[in-house]
This record gives structure tokens, sequence and C-alpha cells, in this order.
């Protein structure tokens, strides 16, 4: 009886080895499993760290963006036009009016936190090339996503 119990384990681990076996490897059918759209709130953070939903207007870096209006916002690039303005009067502030510009934002890098989602990058381009002096190093921006 001892040796049909050792026999019988002799065949389930060569059993086993021959499942373990190199013979052309795993075979993958159809197609591949694609990521699920997100459909979650989405926010973009200001400079002071608020998180805001499709904003009409937020101050980013040295700007201050204006008169946003926003098509596709929650998808993974959302696009607005609207006006940026030098929030810290590097072109001076004639009058207590700063300077500004027409411009179009293109939001991404969409990273998820929780059940929320935030924009982490903010690419700012003028309407009318170019950007004035003042806004130079402010087209293509880091936004604050908060930590996990």
């Amino acid at each position: 009886m001892r040796f049909r119990q050792v026999g019988g384990c002799v065949v389930a681990l060569l059993c086993l080895a021959a499942c373990g076996r190199p013979d052309g490897g795993v075979k993958i059918e159809g197609p591949a499993v694609t990521a699920a759209q997100w459909s979650g709130p989405t926010y973009i953070s200001d400079v002071y760290g608020r998180a805001w939903r499709h904003p009409t207007e937020i101050a980013v870096e040295s700007l201050y963006l204006v008169g946003l209006h926003w098509t596709g916002w929650g998808t993974a690039r959302p696009t607005s036009t609207g006006i940026a303005q030098d929030s810290v009067c590097n072109a001076g502030c004639d009058d207590g009016k700063t300077a500004q510009y027409r411009v179009k934002i293109v939001l991404d890098g969409l990273t998820r936190r929780g059940d929320v989602a935030y924009y982490g990058h903010a690419a700012i381009t003028p309407l009318k090339p170019p950007a004035p002096f003042w806004a130079e190093g402010n087209d293509d921006m880091t936004l604050d996503v908060p930590d996990d």
C-alpha cells in the first residue's frame, strides 16, 4: 500500500513538472483589454492648491486665466479659450490694469486620486503668437495633483 501512495505522488509530480515546461509559451487570443474611461468628477488645482471643476477663471503659475469655456471636461484632454492676465504685474500695472492676451488651454495628465481625478498638466498657447515677454515660461506647466 505504501508503494501505491508514493507512486501516486511521483505521477502527480511528473504532471506538475510537465505543466511548467516551456513548449511555445502562453497562447493569447482575442483583443487586448482596454482601460475603462474615467467617469468620476475631475478637478484642476489652482496655484493656491484649491480644487476646481471646469472653472471659468483660475490662477496658475503667474497667470490668471479668465473667460474660460471648456470643451470635453472630464476627458483626457479638455480644451478652452480665454484670456491670460499678468497676475504679478511683470509688465507693469498701469492704472490698476493688468496686461493680457487671448489663449488656448489644453489640459492632460489625468490622475486618479480615490474617487476623483485631477489634471496634472496644462499647455497654454497664444491665439495670436507670440506670447508677450511677461508670459514666457508659462506655456507648459505642471499642475498640483494631491498625494494619494
